[in-house]
């Protein structure tokens, strides 16, 4: 028997107090299309095989934020029960999050346990934050 969960993850909200929300917007404002690659220093968790993610481009501040999130995300799915299908949502950033958070789960545990773990993502309002690198 398949167990489902869903995370859903909230667009921006202004009217949170624990937000630094000058600290936010900054992270947002940062709109430099970088390659979706590990950064050296950053600890490998598993051997995901080699990297077929070189040619493409995640808007800078969302994959700075999804990769803080992922950090707060993965033990929950780790400790999840091994039946257990997640389902991520969000609309506008929280959409955008979610998308950005499945590409780091691919390259850092690799394909086969996104397919074993992750049933899909629905995304509402997500601005677009991927792009390709042109190849010339």
């Amino acid at each position: 028997m398949m167990r489902c969960q869903t995370v859903t993850l909230k667009g921006f909200n202004a009217s949170n107090k624990e937000v630094d929300l000058l600290r936010l917007a900054g992270r947002i404002a940062t709109a430099d299309p970088v390659p979706l690659e590990r950064p050296r220093n950053e600890t490998v968790l598993s051997s995901a095989g080699p990297s077929a993610t070189g040619n493409l481009l995640v808007h800078g501040g969302v994959l700075d934020i999804a990769r803080d999130l992922y950090v707060d995300i993965m033990p929950h799915l780790d400790n999840a029960h091994p039946d257990t299908k997640f389902t991520f949502t969000g609309h506008s950033m929280g959409g955008c999050l979610s998308i950005v958070l499945l590409l780091l789960i691919a390259q850092d545990r690799g394909v086969d346990y996104v397919k074993e773990r992750i049933q899909t993502v629905y995304t509402y309002g997500a601005p677009p934050v991927l792009a390709l690198r042109d190849p010339a």
